[in-house]
């Protein structure tokens, strides 16, 4: 009977040591998900920081081509502005014939 009791106890002491194992790994994979977790929130916040980088950068070339459009076409409309602006049609061709 004694040989059963300390096979019995034999398992107990495995299973416990293996419930202590598991518990340990358990502990160390939570602190890695609150790790990780941090680390995906703080990418989240660069890439919508980067987001708005590029809207920003979009809105300055839409207004950077806004007002190459409007001194190309809307200065056009005066004959005394068509001959001072640097963008003229005039301009623009004899730059074309001369290869560039």
């Amino acid at each position: 009977m004694s040989s059963v009791m300390e096979k019995l106890s034999q398992k107990i002491e495995e299973m416990l040591s293996k419930i202590t194992s598991q518990r340990q790994e358990i502990e160390s994979l939570q602190l890695e998900i609150v790790s990780l977790k941090a680390q995906n929130e703080t990418k989240d916040t660069q890439i919508s920081n980067l987001y708005e980088e590029i809207a920003n950068k979009d809105r300055g070339f839409e207004d950077l081509f806004a007002k190459i459009d409007e001194g190309l076409h809307g200065e056009s409309s005066s004959p005394a502005n068509q001959q001072t602006s640097f963008f003229s049609d005039e301009a623009l061709d004899s730059n074309n014939n001369q290869g560039l």
